[in-house]
């Protein structure tokens, strides 16, 4: 028919043909305008029945005017000015040509991104809703029927067209109304259809544009309306990772089989589509969740008391609240600990992304804080009152109460918090320096609070901040140069008003653990603390330290060991002895009560690459423990990283993995060929240096750089001629240097002297080459907060800031025509504009590691690496079967102690 004129409509192209007919674009010679055109088989009206159905529900979907559909022009019957004579009229409708493509189309290209998808659903929820306003239901909602615009918005097809077929059979032999894989339960069973079926319809085509696939698919039509009839879709976050409980949530109630059980009307859909915050990951919609017990109703209903300041924080669903007071009160019973004393288990959660972070009992013994699902909570023990107190960005690093009980304090990323127990009255005390852990902190009857950082691998400084907000000073600096110990934990003893610690020995007792008396302005007590260290020392990591009158309780190789001391001085009284086993991170309240955490055994992660464009995500290999540091080959086919076991290897083509290093040491880059790869090798007595070492783990370590201070993320220059690194300076902080090198048959050698590049008042850290050398890209604090920065190189000028909010641990894309970089838990993406001059375009959050399950971790810990080749992005995933964490409450522990 191309090239034919129907009606005055000159027929220039056919655009698509599907069982109601063929499309073309046509132009409008009478309002010289293109149009497109519909056009039936005449065999369609073969009687007056099917001719004045036709015309009425044609004329009534050309009275639906919205942005979303495509409207209808005209209806009309004609012969084409070149047919046969004799020829029967081919009825026609007339719509606005919509120049782009089908949302099918751009399906079969691959999943689209969850914010387009929700988008685009609403874009059709509208228009269903405009029409189902008007008694007209389309009957044939598919991802065919719906054109994606030039600017990608939604303009759904064919409305009115759907009861004409059904009537005059305009479907292919043995198919019933519809795309068979878009039917909804009724229409599969032949029953009448009401607007409710075009809700399954546009669940079916939201779940499509997610996964890239249908819920119900089959080779034979039967097949598929047996599933449809029958049986429940994957669920979407089997599929692809990253989709929020809220969207899947929707998803699931639009498929409902049960008409009744689903969304009413579109206009409820829209609502709960709008409400999905991707930003956040928070889950905003309400979910069921088949758990063994529940509290009692006034248990629950006091629990949800918020302040005005934690509601900026807060912003929580009912999904959240219900799974998480649930999965708490669930594990409420008494068993018996590995060691046999029966301890009240009040607090457990299998939480997928977040297991119990934190648990810390108040100094009255009356309340606990703990950490589950981005949130802070708090619960009073004698009344089993849940209360959510604060949103969390990140993990919380550590927690701590003040000595009266009336406040607790959260480090939250690097900021310093402290807020009331029942969420009122929240104070930012201030910023932490960039730190790699914190080692924990208290809170001092003067209201000083100290926390211990650990920066540069064995670098430390204890910090004090007022607590009533402002910034830190020095309270006692640990480092390569001085100090010959490192703290792994802190508590107070008021009647000395010491500070004891838990202590690796550095110098003096090498490698040896123990707790000693802090006192950086006198050496008074060094006898009572060489009689703590004396009695405390081992060969085992302490982990934490607490005092409960005339006992000293430590941590060590995941059990709870005590020495009882003199409650005045803390002179040792007898010896030390294991109190029980299986429990971390013992906190004790002074009224004897005693709380920790169960000890989890190692979980298993897999290694994913995620597409940045459309979020799939491609597994690689299953590891016992995160890989950090990440780097991969030039060739794509090797992954080196370090975990606790060392510097390792891992094959990415079949994910075996091999240790080629053991000590402590942050892989940063391969070296041309896969000759070499340079590391930060961390020094247990303090301090870095940059070493080579061999990815086959034969030759020695090769050491490049070893300065007088400590040298980090080493990285060569794409000339191979410059070695960029980052310097600890007592003076400066962090400074950017460079040195010469020479890179002969894959072997690196200094080639000149070490020199700083540049330097500021504040850190400048993790540098990474432009691939054309010209450029630098870093992290810095300059503005008091970590942000991503260019500068060119070698001038170091220019300097421009990429990141708008935080940002840490950057990397370029293979071209260099893009920018990465972590946020708190928002995964943000700058495309480069152009190098000459530098311009970049805004940042865009591009995925939600939480939401995900994406390990990241401190700072100036690398947690990713982008392909070389595909551009993808490697990170470590938490596995969804995480294991389970509880809270253990022991209240009769003294007289555990009498009995052993």
């Amino acid at each position: 028919m191309v090239g034919s004129t129907l009606s005055h409509y000159k027929i220039t192209a056919e655009i698509g043909r599907g069982g109601m007919g063929i499309v073309y674009r046509a132009d409008d010679t009478k309002l010289n305008r293109t149009v497109a055109i519909k056009v039936l088989p005449s065999a369609a009206l073969s009687s007056k029945d099917d001719r004045a159905r036709f015309y009425r529900e044609a004329q009534a979907a050309a009275q639906l005017h919205h942005a979303h559909i495509a409207t209808v022009f005209e209806i009309d019957e004609a012969v084409p000015n070149d047919a046969p004579h004799g020829t029967a009229p081919s009825p026609f409708i007339v719509m606005e040509f919509i120049d782009g493509e089908t949302l099918s189309t751009r399906v079969s290209k691959g999943p689209l991104k969850l914010a387009d998808s929700i988008r685009i659903a609403s874009e059709m929820a509208s228009a269903l809703d405009a029409a189902h306003e008007k008694n007209i239901v389309h009957r044939d909602i598919k991802s065919g029927n719906v054109m994606l615009t030039k600017k990608n918005e939604a303009k759904v097809l064919d409305f009115g067209l759907a009861k004409t077929a059904q009537s005059t059979k305009l479907t292919r032999l043995g198919a019933t109304l519809g795309t068979v894989a878009y039917m909804s339960p009724e229409q599969a069973r032949g029953e009448e259809v009401d607007s409710r079926s075009d809700l399954y319809s546009l669940g079916t085509v939201l779940y499509e544009m997610i996964t890239g696939r249908l819920p119900f698919s089959a080779e034979y039509e039967q097949a598929a309306i047996y599933s449809i009839l029958n049986e429940d879709p994957e669920p979407l976050t089997a599929v692809r990772s990253g989709v929020p409980m809220a969207l899947e949530s929707v998803v699931f109630k639009l498929l409902r089989k049960d008409r009744d059980l689903r969304y009413q009307t579109a206009r409820d859909l829209i609502a709960d589509l709008k409400s999905i915050d991707l930003r956040s990951g928070l889950r905003t919609m309400t979910t069921t969740t088949t758990i063994a017990s529940a509290p009692d109703a006034a248990a629950m209903g006091g629990s949800n008391t918020v302040s005005t300041t934690s509601k900026r924080s807060l912003a929580l669903g009912a999904a959240v609240l219900t799974v998480v007071l649930l999965a708490f009160f669930a594990g409420r019973y008494f068993q018996a600990p590995p060691n046999g004393t029966y301890a009240q288990t009040a607090i457990r959660t299998t939480e997928t992304i977040k297991n119990l972070g934190i648990g810390v009992v108040s100094p009255d013994g009356s309340r606990v804080i703990f950490e589950v699902n981005d949130t802070l909570w708090t619960r009073r023990l004698s009344t089993n009152i849940v209360t959510p107190v604060a949103k969390i960005d990140q993990v919380v690093r550590t927690a701590f109460w003040s000595p009266t009980s009336d406040r607790f304090v959260f480090i939250d990323g690097d900021i310093v918090r402290s807020i009331r127990p029942d969420g009122s009255n929240e104070i930012r005390i201030g910023r932490i320096p960039p730190a790699e852990r914190i080692q924990g902190g208290l809170w001092t009857p003067d209201d000083s609070l100290l926390i211990v950082v650990t920066y540069g691998g064995a670098n430390q400084e204890v910090v004090s901040f007022p607590a009533s907000g402002g910034n830190y000073s020095s309270w006692l600096t640990l480092s390569s140069a001085s100090g010959d110990y490192m703290i792994t934990d802190i508590t107070y003893h008021a009647p000395t008003g010491s500070v004891v610690a838990t202590t690796l020995e550095t110098q003096r007792d090498f490698g040896q653990f123990s707790v000693r008396i802090l006192n950086p302005a006198t050496d008074k007590q060094r006898s009572l603390d060489d009689a703590i260290r004396n009695a405390t020392r081992t060969e085992r990591s302490l982990t934490f330290v607490e005092i409960d009158h005339d006992y000293l309780l430590m941590g060590r190789d995941r059990s709870v060991w005590i020495l009882p001391v003199n409650p005045g001085s803390l002179e040792p009284t007898g010896p030390i002895r294991m109190l029980t086993s299986g429990l971390t991170g013992i906190r004790v309240g002074s009224n004897g009560l005693l709380a920790g955490l169960t000890a989890a055994e190692n979980q298993s992660v897999q290694i994913v690459l995620i597409d940045p464009e459309t979020l799939i995500v491609s597994p690689v290999g299953q590891v016992d423990q995160s890989i950090n540091f990440p780097s991969i080959n030039a060739s794509g086919t090797r992954l080196m990283g370090a975990n606790r076991d060392g510097t390792i290897i891992m094959d990415l083509q079949r994910a075996g993995t091999r240790r080629i290093y053991d000590p402590v040491a942050a892989p940063s880059e391969w070296l041309p060929g896969d000759t070499g790869i340079l590391v930060s090798h961390y020094f247990e007595t303090g301090g870095a240096n940059i070493l080579v070492l061999d990815p086959d783990g034969i030759d020695e370590a090769q050491t490049l750089v070893d300065g007088p201070e400590s040298e980090f993320y080493p990285t060569l220059s794409p000339d191979e001629k410059t070695l960029l690194y980052y310097q600890t300076s007592p003076e400066t902080g962090r400074d950017l240097w460079v040195v010469d090198v020479d890179v002969i048959n894959g072997r690196i050698e200094l080639s000149g002297t070490p020199h700083l590049w540049y330097s500021a008042s504040n850190d400048d850290v993790i540098p990474r080459w432009h691939p054309s050398g010209n450029l630098v890209l870093y992290a810095a604090n300059h503005t008091g907060e970590s942000q991503i920065y260019i500068r060119d190189y070698p001038t170091a000028r220019n300097e421009q800031r990429v990141s708008v909010e935080e940002g840490f641990d950057p990397a370029w894309s293979p071209k260099g025509d893009r920018i990465y970089y972590r946020g708190r838990e928002l995964f943000h993406a700058v495309d480069v504009l152009s190098t000459n001059p530098l311009r970049l375009s805004e940042p865009r959050e591009i995925l939600n590691m939480d939401d995900m399950r994406l390990v990241h971790i401190g700072q100036l810990t690398r947690s990713y690496a982008v392909h070389p080749i595909t551009g993808q992005l490697l990170f470590n995933q938490r596995s969804r079967d995480a294991n389970e964490s509880e809270m253990v409450f022991i209240t009769d522990w003294r007289a555990l102690l009498e009995d052993n």
